[in-house]
């Protein structure tokens, strides 16, 4: 999934009772003798409502200022902007050659990270994280570009260039 797709997730309403009936029947399809179990019936229905709920939720993306900690809580998170984050706004104590992006969305995680949160200027903390943020750090403004122009080709030849 492109991060525009990630980005385009628009929320709808799900039947509850309709995902409870097709969840219960592929259970008895998966094993036909199975009987009506109270409990597992109980947690069907939790599956279902967490499904309807999660459907229903708007989703928060870094497309505004927010807080290190807003930024977070959003649905733009992933493991190599979260150890950024760790490193650029002094959160914690992150240890060198932390996770670094492995494609065009994980990238893209990060650049909205960074300017969400306004942490632009502590792009050369990166410089001792490691020699693959080193290099990130390095090129950060020429990835940043990259990405604006939809150069993902070459981003990814940037990216697979890590070892």
């Amino acid at each position: 999934m492109t991060q525009e797709e990630e980005m385009s997730f628009e929320s709808f309403n799900v039947d509850q009772m309709a995902l409870v009936t097709a969840i219960k029947g592929e259970l008895s399809k998966q094993n036909p003798s199975l009987p009506f179990e109270p409990a597992l019936f109980n947690k069907i229905v939790e599956a279902a409502n967490m499904i309807v709920e999660e459907c229903r939720r708007e989703r928060t993306f870094a497309e505004v200022k927010m807080t290190p900690q807003e930024w977070l809580i959003s649905d733009d998170v992933g493991e190599s902007s979260q150890y950024m984050l760790t490193v650029l706004a002094d959160i914690g104590h992150p240890v060198p050659n932390g996770e670094t992006p492995r494609d065009v969305d994980d990238l893209a995680r990060c650049i909205r990270m960074v300017k969400a949160c306004g942490l632009e200027s502590k792009i050369p903390k990166l410089r001792v994280m490691g020699d693959k943020w080193a290099r990130i750090a390095e090129y950060w403004e020429e990835l940043k570009n990259l990405y604006a122009a939809k150069e993902h080709a070459e981003i990814y030849d940037f990216l697979l260039f890590r070892e």
